[in-house]
């Protein structure tokens, strides 16, 4: 679920940044004031008048919303790795409001390989990392970490929003639900459409689609 935090921020999860440990941290400190709607809401799913009634239940007014991100490259070999230890597990239904879910159009037969994925995102969602991170960031005006420096940045938030989660514990904390190992070698073509496909995401969070690619 978002979750309504003590100081009226909403943290909204997108699959694979690193939000089951950024959850483990929060709740370990007793931040959570409530849950709003499904585990990976996105800012769409949570605009109208659930969200604000929790938090009056909760006793306290939404400041803000917070998400992390990831490198879209590195997104995609975490999700393929973690669909494999799934064994292809199916996300929701596309066009069914009862059995909504974020990855839903991703929903496919197991790949052969990695490269096999792939090309099926290209040629059915083509640039599915930055829609998918639009869903969160666009109109939301959410703060936004990046998996790459999540300790950092939410040390950072916490400082900026007083959040009160001392930074030695954002530093300590293990990794939690980190997709399984399983090598990756991407088809150097592919890969190149692949960073063309989600340059909007390269370029609205301040990654480097030339490093991706060398």
């Amino acid at each position: 679920m978002a979750l309504l935090l003590s100081n009226g921020l909403v943290y909204m999860h997108i699959p694979k940044t690193g939000g089951n440990w950024l959850t483990t941290l929060i709740e370990r400190h007793h931040l959570v004031l409530s849950s709003l709607g499904h585990k990976h809401a996105t800012y769409e799913a949570l605009v109208g008048t659930e969200a604000e009634h929790a938090a009056r239940r909760a006793g306290t007014a939404i400041t803000g919303f917070f998400c992390v991100v990831r490198n879209p490259v590195s997104w995609y070999e975490s999700w393929y790795k973690y669909q494999c230890h799934r064994e292809w597990r199916q996300w929701g239904v596309v066009g069914d409001l009862s059995r909504w879910h974020v990855m839903s159009s991703l929903n496919m037969d197991a790949p052969t390989d990695f490269n096999t994925f792939i090309e099926r995102v290209n040629r059915k969602s083509p640039g599915f990392v930055s829609q998918l991170y639009s869903r969160y960031t666009l109109d939301s005006g959410a703060f936004i970490l990046k998996t790459e420096s999540i300790r950092t940045d939410f040390a950072k938030l916490c400082q900026s929003t007083g959040l009160a989660v001392p930074e030695a514990d954002v530093h300590s904390l293990a990794e939690i639900g980190v997709s399984p190992p399983k090598p990756i070698e991407w088809d150097p073509q592919l890969k190149k459409i692949t960073v063309n496909n989600e340059i909007a995401a390269f370029h609205s969070y301040n990654y480097d689609p030339e490093e991706a690619l060398a």
